[in-house]
């Protein structure tokens, strides 16, 4: 079977089993996205800002509106929480390696928690996060995963895992070939399918630095960003942030 959630301290269960419909609404194009259709002649098309919010263009092309004041009350509390995260295990953040979960061995990214998408996943590490601190234990603290070749089921590609889970690249590797091998003979009851499509992923990510790997799941705009897409050719713009699908939600409830 493909690696499910493993609890952070044994206890935190993801209970992610809405992240590919979160993923896929927040992460689709114009045609996707659940935001407010706005006219040729709404700021959003000429990129100017209200007081208080700036515009940028991305990787993409696409205009981004971002909140400074929500932007600043973010970045302090992050800030803050990766400045409680024992060294040793924030060194880590975009270390590629392999982990055991049950009897399946793959390569896996160990990911600073901030980037990935804010949602449940995040918020299911913060749990974990909030727990250690207020008992006391952020040197017990598990390494947040992301599972190489989980892309197409992602309610089963994070973990949260201690380090006696995490194998060095080149143990793991060596102990995951030899079960890639042993699926393709049909003596192992998990397909190899997995880590076939796992091998393939992180292959191009280790040619990457480790701040900007990410495997093929893209991230989604914080809460204080506003991505706006344009149709064309007849120029409406579609805005889009991270709490478009609650707005949605609830406009749905009236």
């Amino acid at each position: 079977a493909e690696p499910t959630d493993t609890g952070a301290l044994d206890e935190i269960d993801f209970n992610i089993e809405n992240l590919d419909e979160h993923h896929d609404e927040i992460n689709g194009g114009a045609s996707a996205v659940n935001g407010h259709d706005i006219d040729d002649n709404n700021d959003a098309k000429t990129g100017a800002a209200n007081s208080g919010t700036y515009v940028y263009i991305n990787d993409d092309g696409a205009e981004v509106r971002v909140d400074e004041e929500k932007k600043k009350k973010f970045e302090q509390e992050r800030d803050e929480i990766l400045g409680n995260i024992p060294k040793e295990v924030k060194e880590r953040f975009g270390e590629i390696c392999f982990a055991r979960y049950g009897g399946y061995t793959g390569p896996v990214l160990i990911l600073n928690p901030y980037h990935v998408s804010p949602g449940p996943v995040r918020e299911e590490w913060m749990k974990m996060y909030n727990k250690c601190k207020e008992t006391n234990r952020l040197e017990f603290m598990t390494h947040l995963v992301y599972w190489y070749g989980a892309y197409m089921n992602l309610d089963a590609a994070f973990s949260v895992l201690p380090s006696r889970n995490l194998l060095s690249f080149d143990k793991g590797k060596k102990e995951a070939e030899k079960k890639l091998v042993a699926g393709k003979k049909k003596k192992k009851e998990y397909s190899p399918e997995l880590l076939e499509r796992g091998f393939e992923e992180m292959e191009k990510d280790l040619k990457k630095q480790p701040s900007e790997r990410h495997g093929y799941v893209d991230k989604t705009p914080e809460e204080h960003e506003v991505i706006i897409y344009y149709e064309e050719p007849s120029g409406v713009a579609f805005v889009q942030n991270s709490v478009d699908k609650e707005e949605k939600e609830e406009k749905e409830k009236e």
